[in-house]
């Protein structure tokens, strides 16, 4: 193996680098990570795709027959992430390809990188990954999980689960927030990163107003925007002693009327 594939192989932060991007610490830490679960919550603009790209590529390269999954809410998102590790490849080229398609690539190493929609039955056509991405995991429905969680058994495969935050629901929240110490999770917020200037992020909280903005760029889970009462107006109702019979004032949203 050359210099260049060594290092790559031992830090997959020297791939960013060697494709000419510095990577920020939160992103050296998902490249360097060696867990088997990995919950990546993400602010916009700070390069989560492109972290994942590397990650996948990597993973390819440099592990022998390998087969990793790129997977999103719709197709086109799959294949906007699979074009970042396609331009990666094509900079580095670490290992000779045998096949490129629109969605695909297979290696002389044997290993191969396909982009799907987040379609449970047709994940379930696919077998021991080593690695699967959900990109935007926040949207992708439950059942896509259903049919990931058991491919990566018998392969001792790897699963990254990265998204800006949703509503306060759905399984991407509810692992966020369950304490479960099979997952790694790292929180990328835009006020950590050194590339986004403080009145870039002003400019977007007067755009975008405080609520959009804390969910965008501050990594808050928010309500749904839909719901006419708020979480706590409902919980506060099933909170009370069965003997009460009169409600608590009920926080009323405009939304969706």
């Amino acid at each position: 193996m050359e210099w260049d594939n060594l290092a790559r192989a031992l830090d997959g932060a020297q791939s960013m680098r060697d494709v000419g991007m510095d990577p920020d610490p939160w992103q050296e830490r998902l490249l360097r990570s060696q867990a088997r679960r990995i919950l990546l919550l993400c602010s916009r603009q700070l390069g989560k795709s492109t972290s994942t790209a590397i990650l996948a590529l990597n993973e390819a390269c440099y592990r022998d027959d390998s087969l990793v999954l790129l997977v999103s809410r719709s197709e086109r998102q799959s294949l906007l992430l699979f074009d970042k590790v396609l331009r990666f490849y094509r900079q580095l080229r670490p290992v000779p390809s045998v096949k490129e398609l629109a969605g695909s690539i297979k290696l002389a190493n044997g290993s191969e990188i396909v982009a799907l929609p987040g379609d449970g039955d047709t994940i379930r056509g696919f077998s021991g990954p080593r690695l699967v991405v959900l990109d935007e995991a926040s949207r992708i429905p439950d059942d896509v999980m259903a049919a990931t969680t058991p491919m990566l058994i018998a392969s001792r495969g790897r699963l990254v689960a990265l998204s800006t935050p949703r509503g306060r629901a759905g399984w991407f929240f509810e692992k966020w927030h369950d304490g479960d110490p099979g997952w790694e999770r790292i929180n990328a917020r835009s006020a950590d990163s050194p590339r986004i200037s403080a009145a870039d992020l002003e400019d977007q909280r007067q755009i975008l107003g405080p609520r959009l903005y804390s969910c965008e760029f501050e990594n808050e889970f928010l309500e749904d925007f839909d719901a006419v009462f708020s979480a706590e107006a409902v919980a506060s109702i099933y909170a009370q002693d069965d003997e009460e019979l009169a409600l608590p004032a009920l926080d009323l949203e405009l939304g969706g009327f």
